[in-house]
C-alpha cells in the first residue's frame, strides 16, 4: 500500500489543490506536509484541517520565493498528462477524439476561432446551395419557349377595339330595328292608300265634297310615303356592317396565352440568372473555406510537436515516422512500441525543467519497460513508475509497505517472512522505478 498516495503526493506538491485528495490529513492529525527537494529548490506544501493549502519555495541560499505557485508552474510543467493512459487510448477507436483534444491542449493548438469561421462559411454555403437548387427547380418547371417573343401584347388596345365594336354593333341593331319599323309603317300606309282609293271611288259618287277631302288625304299620304321612303333610304345608307366580335375575343384569348408564355419565359430566364449568381457565390465561399483550411495548416505547422513526425487533422492524431517516411497515418495504426514512445515523448515535453515523468506501469510488459528505461537514459530523465512487482528480490526499486519505504537491509527479512508464512502480499509489493539503467 502507498504507491498511489506517493505519486499523488508528488503531483500535489508541485501543483496543489487540483491533485491533492479530498482528505489529505490523517485522522487525529491537525495538518499534513509534503516536502520535496529538487536541484534548485526545497518545496514544502502544507494542508490544514480548515481546508487551507500553502506552499513555500526556498532556494539553496535560503531565500523564499514570493509567487510560489506561479514559479512552480513555470519550472515544473504539468503532471495531468498520463502517458500510459494515452498509450492505452491508442488501441481504442472511440478515444481518438479525446486523444486529439489532449494533444492539442498540451501543445497550445486551438482551432476554435478558425473552426467557427469555417462553420459560418459552410452555413452560408448551405443557404446559397439551397437557394440555387430552388431556383433551378423552379426554372425546370417552366418549359423553354423559344418561339415566344419578349414583349407583352397590349391588352388595352384590344379591349378598346372590342368596346368600340360592341358599341357599333348595338347601333347597327338599333338602326335595323328602326328600318324594320319604318318598313312596317310603309306597308301600313300602302294598305291604307289602297283602302283610300276604294273609299274615294265610293265617296266620289256619293259625296263630292268627300272627294276633295280624299284628294287632300291622298296628297298628304303620298307626301308622308315619300318622306318615309327617304328616311328609309337614309337609314339604309347609314347602316354599318356587323363586326365579327368572336374573332376579337379569339385574338384576346390568344394574346392572354402568349403573354403568359412571355411571362414564364422571363421568369425562367431570371431564375437561371439567380442560379448562376448563387453558383458564383458558392464558389467564392468554397474559396474562403480553403483559405481558412490553409490558415489552420499554417497554424499547425507553426506548432512545435513533442516528437518529430507528429501532426493532427480534424479527426485524429497522425504520425509520419521520420526514420521510415511513408506518409502520415492515424496514431491508432502506428506500431505498439512507437505508440509508447510517442506517449512518453509528450510527457517529457511537458516537464522540461523537472526532468521527471510519472507513470502508472502495471500494464507495462518487460519489453516495453526496457524501452521506457532506454528512453529515460537517452533523455536524461527520471521515470517514476508505479508498478506491482513479481520480482521478490526487487533489485530494481524499493518497497512501500503501509505507506512507508522499507529500509534496504530489511527487504530480504520481510520477503522471507512473507514467503515462509505462505502469504501472497510480498508478490504484490509496490515498485517505483527510477532511471538507474
Amino acid at each position: 500500500q502507498g504507491k498511489s498516495s506517493l505519486i499523488e503526493a508528488i503531483k500535489a506538491l508541485f501543483q496543489g489543490k487540483k491533485y491533492h485528495p479530498d482528505k489529505p490529513i490523517r485522522d487525529g492529525e491537525d495538518h499534513a506536509e509534503i516536502i520535496g527537494e529538487t536541484e534548485n529548490f526545497i518545496i514544502k506544501r502544507t494542508f490544514t484541517k480548515a481546508g487551507g493549502d500553502s506552499v513555500t519555495v526556498t532556494n539553496a541560499e535560503g531565500m523564499k520565493a514570493t509567487s510560489t505557485q506561479g514559479l512552480l508552474d513555470k519550472f515544473y510543467g504539468e503532471f495531468s498528462f498520463e502517458p500510459m493512459a494515452f498509450y492505452e487510448d491508442c488501441k481504442n477507436v472511440k478515444k481518438k477524439r479525446e486523444q486529439l483534444n489532449t494533444l492539442m491542449k498540451l501543445v497550445g493548438l486551438d482551432f476554435t476561432d478558425i473552426n467557427a469561421e469555417i462553420a459560418e462559411v459552410k452555413d452560408q454555403r448551405s443557404i446559397v446551395k439551397t437557394s440555387k437548387e430552388t431556383y433551378d427547380f423552379e426554372a425546370k418547371q417552366i418549359p423553354e419557349l423559344p418561339d415566344v417573343g419578349d414583349e407583352l401584347i397590349q391588352m388595352s388596345e384590344l379591349t378598346e377595339k372590342l368596346t368600340l365594336a360592341t358599341q357599333l354593333n348595338v347601333k347597327h341593331t338599333e338602326t335595323v330595328s328602326q328600318i324594320e319599323a319604318g318598313q312596317q309603317e310603309i306597308e301600313n300606309i300602302k294598305a291604307s292608300l289602297e283602302k283610300g282609293k276604294e273609299h274615294k271611288a265610293t265617296l266620289r259618287r256619293e259625296f263630292k265634297a268627300a272627294l276633295q277631302n280624299a284628294e287632300e288625304a291622298q296628297y298628304a299620304g303620298e307626301k308622308t310615303f315619300a318622306e318615309a321612303q327617304i328616311k328609309q333610304e337614309d337609314l339604309a345608307e347609314t347602316l354599318e356592317p356587323l363586326i365579327d366580335v368572336a374573332a376579337i375575343n379569339q385574338a384576346i384569348e390568344k394574346a392572354d396565352s402568349r403573354n403568359e408564355q412571355v411571362r414564364k419565359k422571363k421568369q425562367r430566364t431570371e431564375l437561371l440568372k439567380k442560379s448562376a449568381a448563387k453558383s458564383r457565390e458558392f464558389a467564392e465561399l468554397l474559396k474562403e473555406t480553403k483559405t481558412l483550411e490553409a490558415k489552420k495548416a499554417k497554424r499547425l505547422a507553426a506548432v512545435k510537436m513533442p516528437i518529430e513526425g507528429l501532426s493532427v487533422n480534424e479527426e485524429t492524431i497522425l504520425f509520419n515516422d521520420p526514420n521510415e517516411p511513408t506518409g502520415a497515418i492515424p496514431l491508432a495504426q502506428v506500431n505498439d512500441s512507437m505508440q509508447l514512445q510517442i506517449a512518453v515523448a509528450i510527457s517529457i515535453a511537458l516537464n522540461p525543467k523537472l526532468e521527471v515523468v510519472l507513470m502508472k506501469g502495471n500494464d507495462l510488459d518487460k519489453k516495453n519497460l526496457e524501452a521506457v528505461c532506454k528512453m529515460a537514459e537517452e533523455k536524461g530523465y527520471q521515470f517514476w513508475i508505479e508498478k506491482q512487482s513479481d520480482d521478490k528480490k526487487n533489485e530494481t526499486g524499493f518497497i512501500i509497505e503501509d505507506g512507508s519505504v522499507v529500509p534496504a537491509d530489511k527487504k530480504e527479512t520481510l520477503l522471507h517472512s512473507a514467503e515462509k508464512a505462505g502469504k501472497e502480499a510480498a508478490t504484490d509489493q509496490d515498485v517505483l522505478f527510477k532511471d538507474e539503467g
